[in-house]
């Protein structure tokens, strides 16, 4: 079935000096272009699932190993699109920034891709917004060849008992990858381990780390930034492996792993602080090694199939076609920055509009990293881990938190000479102003090259991100959709001037206060 496409060519904003912009790599012109792709992204899981949910989870696996082989080749080229299928899962990868830099700079041996590469929003989007219908294009002939020919639809693992290859089709490989209870069998008639479980080869991924002293999710501290005594952290990882001795090597879980290695750092340390450290350890190797036999510190199929209702609901909304709306989305983006530097709402929960700006922004890693290090003094994690209590407070305090910006912009645009801002924001830094390393440069034309943290849990404790929406008295949409036609949006001060006389109107605040 043939449909209209959203997001065309046609419709592109027009990017100029007078549109607001955040790190000069978040404006209107890459959210739109974002949308675009996020539109590709959903018609190509529009066509998967019509197909059948086997065939969709198939993708995901087959998608996954094309990934890594990837990150390890020399062949990406910020100016040139790349295969939909591998745009998917690395989009996945990076909107886990903590995971994606410690993945990506640490983990993954031989990876060629690095921080300073960003998401090739422009080359994606330009082969997209040029097609006037979905699909675009149909499902690679690479996938679908490999679906229906029994000789090609196999993916590989080796028996963690006799070492023999294990061949199974994909779809085989998405159930075992997804279920703990699954397991792949050995035929092998003297093999003594037939049942190969994920668990069985997590493990082995623990086991392969250990001697290197590395534990996935033990790099960064819990302010994303890497920690300062990581060689030290390593050394005492490679000493409790070594004390454990040939015991670790013949461990049959991941608990007996961590018993072993507490265990040793008991009889090292005697209840020093090196007990403490391997207290720590034990829970990163939990949080990270549990379920998840890949080379990544995060489980990228749960990932991909988290971004799901997030990019359904982002191209359904109509305020993201119109020029003000982008506007008003990128400009509510600044906000939350400043929102977030105020000390008491750091954990603010972000509004759709928001969480698409935030996107673009992780698109960037290089960018973002350095940015938020400068502007708030730490990097927020995209986490939507968020329990049931901890939310119901967090949506009072990301209320109040607006409350306050909403007042600061009031006394700002009330001022005569427009420096009245409120005093919790007098000192903030202006991000474009920022000096950002191999940053600060447009994303949006392909000349301008770019040369702790929990896994995941039940998903009936998740806070979905972007589906926090501003009460109407803080929300600038309610007054927008009066005030548009008369005030542009893109007068800052008339609008938010306008803004006053409705909020005076409607009684909701003193702001002579």
């Amino acid at each position: 079935m043939v449909a209209q496409r959203i997001f065309t060519e046609s419709h592109l904003p027009r990017f100029t000096k007078s549109t607001p912009s955040v790190d000069q790599v978040v404006n209107v012109d890459t959210f739109y272009r974002y949308l675009s792709i996020l539109e590709e992204f959903c018609d190509l899981k529009r066509q998967l699932e019509s197909k059948g949910r086997e065939f969709a989870d198939a993708y995901i696996q087959f998608s996954i190993a094309r990934y890594i082989d990837f990150l390890r080749s020399a062949s990406y080229k910020p100016d040139e699109p790349i295969p939909i299928d591998i745009a998917y899962v690395w989009h996945a990868h990076m909107l886990s920034p903590y995971r994606y830099y410690e993945d990506i700079t640490y983990n993954i041996r031989d990876c060629k891709i690095t921080v300073a590469d960003a998401f090739p929003i422009y080359p994606l989007s330009e082969e997209y917004l040029k097609a006037t219908s979905i699909p675009s294009k149909p499902i690679s002939d690479l996938f679908v060849n490999h679906m229906t020919d029994p000789t090609k639809n196999t993916n590989t693992v080796t028996c963690r008992g006799c070492k023999d290859v294990l061949l199974h089709t994909w779809g085989e490989s998405y159930e075992w990858r997804i279920n703990p209870n699954v397991a792949l069998e050995c035929h092998n008639v003297t093999c003594t381990k037939r049942d190969n479980t994920l668990d069985d080869f997590a493990l082995q991924e623990l086991l392969n780390d250990l001697p290197r002293g590395i534990i996935k999710g033990n790099t960064l501290t819990p302010n994303g930034l890497v920690k300062s005594d990581l060689d030290d952290y390593k050394a005492i990882i490679s000493g409790l492996y070594t004390h454990a001795g040939p015991s670790i090597k013949k461990a049959k879980t991941i608990n007996e792993v961590t018993f072993l290695l507490r265990r040793s750092a008991g009889i090292l340390a005697d209840g020093t602080e090196l007990d403490d450290v391997a207290s720590d350890i034990t829970k990163i190797i939990k949080s990270t090694y549990e379920n998840n036999p890949s080379i990544f510190s995060l489980d990228l199929v749960q990932a991909v199939r988290r971004l799901d209702n997030f990019m359904d609901l982002a191209i359904s909304k109509d305020d993201f076609r119109t020029p003000d709306g982008l506007v008003r989305s990128v400009r509510r983006y600044n906000d939350y920055l400043h929102l977030r530097k105020l000390k008491q709402h750091q954990d603010a929960l972000p509004s759709l509009d928001v969480d698409i700006a935030w996107h673009v922004h992780m698109l960037h890693p290089n960018n973002y990293r350095h940015t938020m290090e400068a502007f708030l003094g730490h990097i927020p994690d995209h986490d939507s881990n968020i329990g049931p209590s901890d939310l119901d407070d967090l949506l009072v305090s990301t209320r109040r938190g607006w409350e306050k910006i909403w007042r600061a912009q009031i006394l700002q645009a009330s001022a005569k000479d427009g420096r009245g801002i409120a005093a919790a924001l007098k000192k903030t830094t202006k991000l474009d102003k920022l000096k950002i390393p191999g940053g600060n440069k447009p994303a949006t034309h392909p000349e301008n090259k770019y040369n702790s943290i929990t896994n995941d849990h039940d998903d009936s404790l998740r806070y979905v991100a972007g589906m926090y929406e501003l009460p109407e008295d803080l929300n600038p949409s309610a007054f927008d959709r009066l005030a548009v036609p008369v005030v542009s949006y893109h007068n800052w001060r008339k609008h938010t001037l306008a803004r006053i006389n409705w909020a005076r109107e409607k009684r909701e605040y003193n702001v002579c206060s």
